[in-house]
């Protein structure tokens, strides 16, 4: 089982909203913290996959070099949940 699980916001058959509300109803997945990753922040999906168990809404990174940001911030909001 993975540790941690980061989803895309839009996908092409299911968004990160729904593929979370199915992890989240999945006795097998629920406990694993979920990640949702986009190129914008809608406030509305934020507090909507929230609402459902998301962890974090993260922005997808423009530039390569960057997401090697993605753990780090990944990391941190879980250690921070966990003080």
């Amino acid at each position: 089982m993975p540790d941690v699980i980061l989803t895309d916001f839009n996908m092409p058959f299911k968004n990160g909203y729904e593929a979370l509300l199915e992890i989240s109803n999945d006795v097998d997945l629920y406990s694993i913290p979920v990640f949702i990753n986009s190129t914008t922040i809608n406030p509305t999906y934020v507090v909507q996959c929230k609402a459902i168990g998301a962890k974090g809404f993260l922005t997808k990174p423009f530039n390569l070099n960057h997401f090697t940001s993605i753990p780090e911030k990944i990391t941190s909001i879980l250690c921070m949940a966990n003080e």
